[in-house]
């Protein structure tokens, strides 16, 4: 078969000569990012904890911080889930990329390398520092409420 016998008005006619089926073959340089499928929480605020140091975050300092705000503002939404940033699957950024926009996000890890890939704070994401950093004093924790509350 020729050159020419290749080129026809509908490709479909060509299947014959594949039986296996087509496949493409990625370039090494693209990545291919749409079979990864995240695991996304649907809650009415997602926290993602980049933590080095050492904190109860998990079950007191989130935890105390929701049930907190819960009390002090019964508009915002009860649902809350806390994920840790190394066991996403695959970057913060491209993770807070793919949450509904109806999900607010609090990141917890502006002293991470995780925090060089995002933006600054904006109408669903906080920026805040690693939980073991806003434990380190009571002026940190009054400063972190505060923009909490303001946050919702």
């Amino acid at each position: 078969m020729g050159k020419e016998d290749l080129i026809v008005d509908n490709p479909l006619l060509l299947t014959s000569l594949f039986s296996k089926g087509i496949f493409m073959i990625p370039d090494k340089n693209i990545a291919i990012s749409e079979g990864l499928k995240l695991s996304i929480p649907q809650v009415d605020v997602l926290h993602i904890v980049a933590e080095t140091g050492l904190s109860p975050y998990r079950q007191e300092t989130i935890p105390n911080t929701m049930n907190a705000l819960t009390k002090s503002q019964a508009k915002w939404g009860k649902t809350y889930e806390i994920l840790d940033a190394d066991a996403l699957g695959t970057t913060v950024k491209n993770y807070i990329d793919q949450v509904p926009n109806q999900i607010k996000i609090i990141f917890w890890g502006r002293e991470t390398p995780h925090f060089d890939q995002l933006s600054e704070n904006s109408h669903r994401l906080l920026v805040l520092s690693m939980p073991s950093v806003m434990l380190a004093s009571q002026e940190s924790k009054m400063e972190h409420w505060v923009r909490i509350k303001q946050f919702f």
